[in-house]
């Protein structure tokens, strides 16, 4: 008889869970410090996560992970309610499966854009973590590494059927998106981020998206900018710098892309 090899410590227990319904915008949670692991699924709106004092902005369709230790601040995005649900674990197999699905702190954002399971099985782990049936912790850890192979698949369909340059490509905008906000970004930054050479980046981001690395930068910080001045209080001073300009330089790429300055959009949305 062939006898297996014990694992060892393969532990794993949900701590904590729940599913925030409604948040209002401009909502503010924290700081907060967990000692678990927390998975926070974005299924509606979108908002912004500050751990360890970096900010992560996240939309529909995205995880955030926090790690053990980290303090936290979440915010609702000023203009889109935003809805989460999240679950918080413990042990060693919550570190190893956060490790495989590539979360890492610095980089602690998961895309898992269309997969609708999902948040369908967190919900589930919390409708059993609530009852107190014999038998219902085993009936529970089943469900949670269900739902672990579940985002392992999601994560490998997302990426599964796309050329090479598709990917790398998909991995620097997703790296602008979290960045876009930091004043020094360069194209030999965003290519060293995905590890590919600066010239051969460059061609096929321009191939794919129809922009330079350049020029996307700019639409979507523009567009980032566009947003935040409707927000009443907002003053160009400080949207320039949450989309990563100086005042003075934002004012006239803003004027650039729009035809109007920022001042004027502040004028008539207030």
């Amino acid at each position: 008889m062939h006898r297996l090899k014990a694992v060892k410590d393969f532990s794993l227990s949900l701590r904590n869970c729940g599913k925030d319904r409604y948040i209002p915008k401009g909502h503010i949670f924290g700081p907060t410090i967990s000692g678990d692991y927390i998975m926070q699924y974005c299924y509606a709106g979108c908002g912004v996560f500050s751990v360890e004092g970096v900010t992560y902005p996240v939309k529909k369709g995205e995880c955030m992970i926090t790690f053990p230790g980290q303090q936290r601040i979440e915010t609702a995005d000023g203009l889109t309610p935003w809805r989460h649900i999240w679950l918080s674990f413990e042990g060693a197999s919550a570190k190893h499966f956060f490790s495989m699905l590539g979360a890492k702190k610095g980089s602690p954002v998961i895309s898992f854009f269309g997969q609708s399971k999902i948040p369908y099985l967190m919900e589930k782990i919390i409708e059993l973590s609530e009852k107190t049936e014999p038998g219902g912790e085993f009936i529970l850890a089943s469900k949670l590494y269900e739902f672990f192979d579940e985002c392992l698949k999601a994560k490998k369909d997302k990426t599964s059927g796309l050329k090479v340059k598709d990917v790398y490509v998909s991995h620097a905008v997703n790296y602008l998106e979290l960045h876009f906000t930091e004043q020094d970004i360069r194209v030999e930054k965003l290519a060293e981020s995905i590890g590919i050479d600066r010239s051969y980046f460059y061609g096929i981001f321009k191939e794919i998206t129809g922009l330079s690395p350049k020029e996307y930068l700019t639409d979507l910080r523009m567009k980032k900018a566009a947003e935040l001045l409707k927000i009443p209080g907002a003053t160009v001073t400080n949207v320039a710098y949450s989309v990563g300009y100086e005042p003075s330089v934002f004012s006239k790429a803003f004027k650039s892309y729009f035809g109007i300055n920022p001042s004027g959009c502040i004028d008539n949305y207030n």
